[in-house]
């Protein structure tokens, strides 16, 4: 059984507790203590500094630009290679603009990430947001990495060995979509898988800015960056991790992969993360049952009464591999199972739509 992680776990704006007393998983909750946008957009071509992120790009101002109201839109769902000029490589994205987008209202706008040796094309197959996006009526984009990676912090990628600023790569997308569509600027999200997820957690330190929320999947912070991830904003994060993933491991260190690094372990992300929100009281913890004949389970630990209303979700699927739950195979999963046990592209933005840019 497939369950949307999110239905069990209502919204945060409802009374705090009410997330967690479904019929699935009231009978486990316990408090505790313990941390635990094919168009080529050639009219828009932008070129942004090549060295990786710092000061440079962290809290850069949005252009003095306009949206017009369902620029773009179609009547049928469209699905489109963009092309941009970063710091003299020219980069690509796909985006997926649902067919029922109302020309007057601005829409949210979700970045999802591949994993290393996957593909922006591999990442929208296997977490099926295509199909969210036009349930839910959002925009979301899939940037393609620089020989398939990312510059998420470890400096070991071949884009990081090649000095790609994936930061303003990631920057410029944005603004181009906000010049192109209607989109709600308090409402970007970004997400990630494996490589992308760790470079999801970079994007949280270096452009709290423009993201209003994180969800990585299966990659805690680099532990490189973990000392200076200064965000300039308290930021909402939705973090997801195997206990058993053999690449990314839940307890930090060395990561198994071609891209190799080091991780910081998933209670040490979890503690950078509610510091950074000012989160004050204990969390509260709970397990949804075991999915049949999957082998695994889900615990979710949830931070509430962080500053201006930010919340952080640590979801440990416990007997988890390297793997996207609920998703199909693609963008750089293990060969492992599959976990059922709850439908994470369904979870990451039945929490992500809660929150917007604060601050």
């Amino acid at each position: 059984m497939v369950t949307e992680f999110g239905t069990q776990f209502g919204d945060r704006k409802r009374n705090v507790f009410g997330r967690f007393l479904s019929t699935h998983v009231a009978r486990a909750v316990t408090a505790v203590a313990a941390p635990m946008v094919c168009i080529v957009l050639a009219a828009t071509v932008l070129s942004v500094g090549a060295a990786q992120a710092s000061t440079t790009t962290r809290d850069h101002p949005r252009p003095g630009t306009t949206n017009k109201a369902g620029a773009g839109y179609k009547n049928t769902a469209t699905d489109i290679t963009a092309s941009i000029v970063v710091g003299g490589l020219t980069r690509t994205y796909l985006v997926h603009v649902p067919s029922n987008l109302s020309p007057a209202a601005k829409v949210p706008l979700l970045l999802a990430f591949h994993g290393s040796a996957g593909s922006s094309a591999g990442m929208a197959a296997m977490t099926g947001f295509d199909q969210i996006a036009n349930r839910n009526g959002f925009i979301v984009a899939y940037p393609q990495g620089y020989e398939s990676t990312w510059n998420d912090g470890r400096g070991t990628s071949p884009a990081a060995l090649a000095g790609v600023n994936d930061v303003a790569f990631v920057q410029a997308v944005v603004y181009q979509l906000e010049a192109t569509y209607s989109i709600d600027q308090q409402r970007v999200y970004a997400t990630g898988f494996s490589n992308g997820a760790v470079f999801t957690e970079y994007l949280g330190c270096e452009l709290a800015n423009i993201i209003a929320a994180i969800a990585p999947v299966a990659g805690p912070i680099a532990a490189p960056i973990a000392a200076t991830c200064t965000s300039s904003r308290p930021l909402s994060v939705f973090e997801v991790q195997g206990t058993t993933d053999p690449v990314m491991p839940y307890m930090g260190g060395a990561v198994a992969s071609a891209v190799r690094g080091s991780v910081l372990y998933e209670a040490a992300t979890i503690a950078l993360w509610t510091g950074r929100d000012g989160c004050r009281s204990a969390p509260t913890v709970a397990n949804l049952p075991a999915a049949a004949n999957d082998g695994t389970a889900v615990v979710a630990t949830s931070y509430l009464h962080c500053a201006n209303g930010t919340g952080v979700d640590a979801i440990s699927v416990v007997g988890g591999f390297h793997r996207w739950p609920g998703g199909k195979n693609g963008s750089g999963q293990s060969t492992a199972v599959v976990p059922t046990s709850f439908h994470v592209s369904k979870a990451v933005w039945r929490f992500l739509r809660q929150f917007t840019l604060v601050g």
